[in-house]
């Protein structure tokens, strides 16, 4: 019989900072498929000694509005009942990123018998299509299996990271407080202020500066959501590099950041012109990091912003910094 893991739920990614994972240990990444062709997003696996983590992140417009999750030592052969899960999230506020955390426990010592788990990691995700409507959709992570008789469904081998006593450990960090803009053309050619504003063209990616010429992630366009008799929008999506995560309100020395919101976003028809006040633009978004040192909350979505043919974007990230 198959042996079910018990399971504690958060939303977003740990909310404990001192996880110290072995620099071997990359997290896994499985395509999250909606309907079963649609990629709606990505399945992130990982683990520390006693903790799997298991992330759910959707991208495009699609938005999660409930996760189920099996975590098993035998690999299932059919679509396992998502009601039935032990781990489950319930009704959740549509989001795009949800994370279990399953304690492995004292008697799985799979690390002395290289063993995998298996896991059925299923999702509810919803989006607004070009029609205007709500397209909702159920979706897998990992591979997926179309049997002759019953439901589709998807499945993740996953093989557990151990350390095994050679592997150097991350021990000495800080995370460091830096502001960054996306790429375009500065709003003052002269000066010190660097600010820069980036022109709309559907599914462009451009870089996110820090400190001018720091490449901290990217900022990526959706093309126009038409919503008759209403306003046209877009999508904006920031997905942050490896060493760097959404500023929190204070960095690890203690500076306080100077925005409540550490992303803000203002749409102009015309290029703008003179220095930039953040703090009076128009949408303004907290995200929390959460706290997984090695993989702290990196991509965000910003859902349905107004149509502009130029946006700037700042946003105040942490750049985590080696302490010799």
């Amino acid at each position: 019989m198959n042996k079910l893991l018990s399971t504690a739920i958060i939303l977003g990614i740990s909310c404990n900072p001192n996880i110290l994972l072995s620099q071997e240990c990359e997290p896994a990444v499985y395509t999250l498929w909606g309907g079963q062709h649609i990629n709606v997003g990505t399945v992130m696996v990982f683990n520390d000694d006693e903790t799997l983590y298991v992330q759910y992140d959707t991208m495009d417009g699609w938005l999660l509005t409930s996760a189920h999750l099996y975590v098993m030592e035998s690999e299932p052969n059919s679509r396992l009942i998502p009601g039935r899960a032990p781990h489950k999230s319930g009704n959740i506020t549509q989001t795009n990123t949800y994370t279990f955390e399953v304690p492995l426990g004292e008697d799985l010592n799979f690390c002395d018998e290289d063993v995998s788990l298996w896991l059925q990691a299923k999702a509810d995700v919803v989006k607004i299509n070009s029609s205007g409507r709500l397209q909702g959709e159920s979706a897998y992570g990992g591979t997926i299996d179309r049997p002759r008789r019953g439901a589709w469904y998807g499945n993740i081998e996953y093989l557990l990271c151990c350390d095994d006593g050679d592997t150097e450990v991350i021990e000495a960090f800080s995370w460091v407080l830096d502001e960054c803009w996306s790429e375009g053309k500065r709003y003052v050619e002269q000066g010190s202020n660097w600010a820069s504003y980036t022109e709309y063209d559907p599914g462009k990616k451009v870089t996110l500066f820090a400190k001018e010429t720091l490449e901290a992630g990217t900022v990526e366009f959706s093309e126009v959501t038409v919503n008759p008799g209403a306003m046209d929008t877009i999508d904006i999506t920031i997905h942050l590099n490896k060493e760097w995560r959404f500023a929190e309100r204070f960095d690890d020395d203690g500076i306080e950041t100077p925005d409540t919101f550490n992303i803000r976003v203002q749409g102009y028809s015309e290029p703008p012109v003179g220095e930039p006040d953040p703090t009076k633009f128009s949408l303004g978004a907290g995200i929390t990091s959460g706290g997984l040192e090695n993989t702290p909350m990196r991509l965000v979505t910003l859902m349905s912003v107004p149509v502009n043919n130029y946006y700037g974007i700042r946003v105040y990230v942490q750049e985590k910094v080696s302490i010799e």
